[in-house]
């Protein structure tokens, strides 16, 4: 039988605590350690987990190319300032620095593999060559940094999102100011770039030539395509913020194209994490048109830009509801072959692996949230096993299912206090 694990939760409230890439490697920060996973088959395989770290970790990345196979590189930053570069593989800690305060975001160049951006709850930046231990910093507004993200089109472009509601565009070579986007009221908790060049994502009006009705006029028929052809000038970016809506801006003349609010939907009647709300971003590769985002009670959300009428999203959806979130989602991250799947992390103490196309679960991986303080197996049923665990639950792990081998019911009603017998 292989080896199943139910790990620790994923940490909350932080935009950075999940890495995702092409190969299928999955890692996430809970408590003080980071997890790894193989998301290239399912159920995902644990491989590890690096305990270098002394303090909560806030952030973890990947690099977005792959390198040498023999020596994976993983970074990741804590509270206590530490940023570190390991090799997934050996657990060896390669590089470290140190920021003046804690830790708050954490992003890889996707064309320089030896820089690495990472921002405090002070509001510096600071850019990290680790090759040859080079630092630079700047600051650029007084206020804590909740996510960065560097484009991936154009080399020196970093985004900054900043717990004031304010998004500054950077040029990492000299920390000059390109653009400061304003328009949230709130904390903007996620940033993405458009994976494709150009501006133009609003579709052409269509038009009828009167003059000949029995006629298909030519430009018709090319103008109500779906174009994935967004031009050549400029580059999108999209933002989320705590104000309850997403924004995507125009990097070249430094303003706001559009704007959607999420809707107020999700979560079971009398959810203490409905009315919360953290926002979390990313843009689809597959089709440029599409961004997904979280948004209430655990819901999550396909954009469509190009779509003309008054809902512009459709919801994920999993036809067992144990297999989707419940409680608000704080990470997205993209990953594997084309980057077609999607890993999510919630309050609800679930990492799901959605397939992006279909909007539909492919795995869901239950957590743990403390420590497990008791075990029993079921008297009648010995492939029933019952964790009692320092997070006010009771899991109930069916091992007879062989669909799913992590087929865990949650029991929380009336618990008050962590689960000792």
């Amino acid at each position: 039988m292989a080896l199943l694990t139910l790990p620790a939760s994923p940490n909350w409230y932080i935009s950075h605590t999940v890495g995702f890439n092409k190969s299928g490697l999955l890692v996430f920060a809970a408590r003080h350690d980071v997890f790894i996973y193989d998301a290239s088959t399912f159920p995902i395989a644990h491989k590890g987990v690096y305990c270098g770290h002394r303090e909560k970790v806030t952030c973890v990345t990947l690099p977005p190319t792959a390198g040498d196979p023999n020596q994976i590189l993983c970074c990741s930053g804590s509270e206590d300032g530490k940023v570190f570069i390991w090799d997934v593989n050996s657990y060896e800690l390669l590089f470290e620095t140190e920021a003046h305060s804690k830790v708050t975001a954490l992003t890889w160049s996707a064309s320089n593999h030896m820089l690495i951006v990472f921002g405090d709850d002070k509001g510096e930046v600071t850019c990290w060559n680790f090759c040859d231990n080079r630092i630079a910093s700047f600051k650029g507004e007084k206020s804590p940094v909740l996510t960065t993200e560097f484009s991936n089109l154009e080399e020196f472009t970093l985004a900054v999102g900043y717990k004031s509601g304010v998004v500054i565009l950077y040029d990492i070579r000299d920390g000059s100011l390109i653009h400061r986007l304003r328009g949230h009221d709130d904390e903007v908790h996620s940033i993405a770039w458009c994976p494709i060049p150009g501006e133009n994502f609003k579709p052409q009006k269509t038009y009828k030539d009167l003059d000949r009705p029995e006629e298909e006029n030519e430009t018709n028929v090319n103008e109500t395509e779906r174009s994935n052809d967004f031009g050549e000038e400029g580059h999108l970016l999209a933002s989320a913020s705590k104000d309850r809506t997403i924004r995507i801006w125009s990097t070249v003349k430094g303003r706001q194209l559009a704007s959607m609010r999420l809707p107020k939907t999700g979560g079971p009647p009398g959810d203490s994490g409905r009315g919360k709300l953290w926002a979390a971003i990313v843009w689809s590769y597959s089709d440029p048109h599409n961004i997904v985002s979280s948004s209430f009670g655990g819901d999550l959300l396909l954009w469509d830009l190009a779509a003309t009428g008054q809902q512009k999203w459709q919801p994920f959806s999993a036809t067992d509801k144990r297999q989707q979130h419940n409680r608000i989602i704080f990470n997205l991250r993209l990953g594997f072959t084309d980057n077609n799947l999607m890993a999510t992390t919630s309050m609800d103490r679930q990492l799901i692996i959605w397939d992006v196309k279909k909007r539909r679960p492919v795995h869901c991986q239950p957590t743990l949230g403390g420590y497990v303080y008791c075990a029993r197996t079921s008297p009648i049923d010995p492939g029933r096993i019952a964790l009692g665990v320092g997070d006010n639950m009771i899991r109930v792990w069916n091992l007879n299912n062989s669909n799913n081998p992590f087929d865990v019911v949650t029991l929380w009603q009336g618990i008050r206090s962590k689960v000792t017998a």
